[in-house]
């Protein structure tokens, strides 16, 4: 199996790492969560348009490629609710190590919807991952391993938080299966176009105020919006080529890609605590990377 699978799921970490750190920097300085979500699939349209424009063989989305693009999309917008309601109700530090969940879905998801289950050593490095994005997203090793679960009983955040990455897991493999009737350009336009036309009606809807100023005429949100565009390309190309949860497990470097900006950008405290964490992760990602191009 080629490798470039990995490059195009560790090229998708790193821009959704790289545009969180931007929303961040804009949210902390009062930014609506709404034209931060807003600019990133308004700006990346142009830039996924460019790329759809550019290839010869592209396959017209039929009706079955837009049922699918519908499912997903409708999918990613309750899981996006879920995981933002998850995020104003509790502690990061109780929802962060939750997602870690998210490649253990990825596994059960590809078993069922997809009928492809991962080889026994990828699927090792794919149980050390989540031991490791689990770690790092806990603040202090000294508060407990198990306090972030126990908190799923005490709080609906916790359970908003799996529920989220359970239903991405869920879109993730619909995407997948939608390539049999389209091609990774021509859905990655529609469901950014979509997206964005279904965000703009349900923030009408929930009377949530947008600012299309603020998001067509700053650079910062073109930046957002083209790294979305590079992520959601180079995602959907390493799920067309390999098991979803391998792209899940690479995906999880953005955790350590962040850990980095929280350093740098915002002087975020317990860094060494984090190191055990960060090393889990790599060792996991190198046995999926090394398993899958064995099968």
């Amino acid at each position: 199996m080629s490798e470039t699978w990995f490059l195009f799921a560790f090229l998708a970490a790193f821009s959704w790492a790289t545009s969180d750190l931007i929303n961040k920097i804009g949210m902390s300085k009062g930014e609506n969560e709404y034209n931060a979500l807003m600019s990133r699939f308004l700006w990346a349209i142009p830039l996924i348009a460019l790329f759809y424009l550019s290839k010869s063989d592209l396959k017209i989305p039929n009706l079955n490629a837009f049922l699918y693009i519908t499912i997903v999309i409708l999918g990613d917008i309750a899981a996006s609710l879920l995981y933002m309601k998850a995020l104003k109700m509790g502690e990061i530090s109780v929802v962060a190590p939750l997602t870690s969940f998210a490649p253990v879905f990825m596994v059960l998801s590809s078993i069922i919807v997809l009928h492809e289950p991962p080889s026994l050593i990828p699927l090792a490095g794919i149980i050390l991952v989540c031991l490791g994005s689990y770690i790092l997203g806990i603040e202090d090793l000294r508060q407990g391993f198990t306090k972030p679960i126990k908190n799923i009983l005490k709080s609906k955040a916790g359970i908003f938080t799996i529920a989220a990455a359970f239903i991405f897991s869920i879109d993730t493999s619909i995407a997948k299966i939608s390539l049999r009737y389209t091609d990774v350009y021509s859905f990655s336009l529609w469901y950014t176009v979509t997206f964005t036309l279904t965000f703009i009606v349900l923030s009408k809807a929930l009377k949530k105020p947008l600012d299309p100023k603020g998001i067509i005429f700053k650079k910062k949100t073109l930046l957002i919006g083209i790294l979305f565009g590079i992520g959601t390309v180079s995602f959907m190309k390493a799920i067309e080529s390999t098991n979803i949860s391998y792209v899940s497990s690479v995906g999880k470097l953005n955790l350590i890609i962040s850990v980095i900006y929280g350093k740098i950008f915002f002087n975020e405290k317990h860094f060494k605590n984090r190191l055990l964490g960060t090393i889990i992760i790599i060792i996991g990602v190198a046995l999926v990377t090394y398993g899958s191009n064995k099968t």
